[in-house]
Formats: structure tokens, sequence, C-alpha cells
């Protein structure tokens, strides 16, 4: 069953005219369960230049290979990061080719320990000067 995407043109728009300044943005999308938060991230992606990734409500381990087999495709099979840092610093790179990177599941991130501050450290010092749409 495919589900039309209606009445979200404010949020839509909001998040063109972020990515239309040609500098960097952190973005938070918060709300409650079920109410179309990651529709609005995948139809903001369409015909974008992006990185989506999912996070599992899994333990730090999981969630790796997830990030891995998500971006597997680039390097070689079997490919995996080994900590987030790695994962970030690849963000980072890839912000300079990609216009989104979306987060989906953010706060799972706590499931990593240190994610929350890593991911601190990577926007102080390189995502900010990008113009990357976070």
């Amino acid at each position: 069953m495919n589900l039309q995407f209606i009445d979200r043109k404010y949020e839509m728009h909001a998040l063109e005219d972020l990515l239309a300044k040609g500098k960097a943005s952190l973005v938070l999308l918060y709300g409650r369960r079920r109410v179309g938060k990651t529709r609005l991230i995948q139809e903001f992606m369409k015909n974008r230049r992006g990185i989506y990734f999912y996070v599992p409500n899994a333990e730090e381990k999981t969630i790796l290979a997830e990030f891995s087999r998500a971006v597997e495709g680039e390097f070689f099979k079997g490919f995996r990061f080994t900590d987030f840092s790695s994962i970030m610093e690849y963000l980072a790179e890839k912000c300079a080719y990609n216009d989104v990177i979306a987060i989906d599941e953010f706060q799972r991130l706590t499931n990593i320990n240190g994610a929350i501050s890593i991911l601190q450290r990577y926007w102080d010092e390189k995502l900010s000067k990008s113009r990357c749409l976070l």
C-alpha cells in the first residue's frame, strides 16, 4: 500500500530554505511516534545527493554493522566500520559531495558509548564548515 505524502509543505519549505543557504545546518526533527518524520526525510531527500542512515535499536556492534552495510558498495563486500569516529570521518568526507546526511532514529546513537560527544567534535571541527545539511 503506497500512502500519499500530504500536508508537509511548511516543513519541506523550511528544509529547502536551509539547504539553499549553501552553508552547514544541523537540523533536529522530532515529534510524536508515527506522525511521518521518516517519510518527511525520505521525501526531502528525493532527487538530492545524500546519505540516509537508519539507526536500529540495538547494541553498538549491530549499529556499526548497519552503518557499514549502508556504505559497503563504496568499499568492498564485508567492509566494517570499527568505531563511531570512523563513521564520522566518513560522513565528514561525504559532506563535500552531498547535500544532505540524514540519521534517522538519532537518539539511538546513545547506545554507542561517546557517540554524541564524537558527533559534536566532528560538527565543530569539520561538518559545520561544509555546505551539508545534517
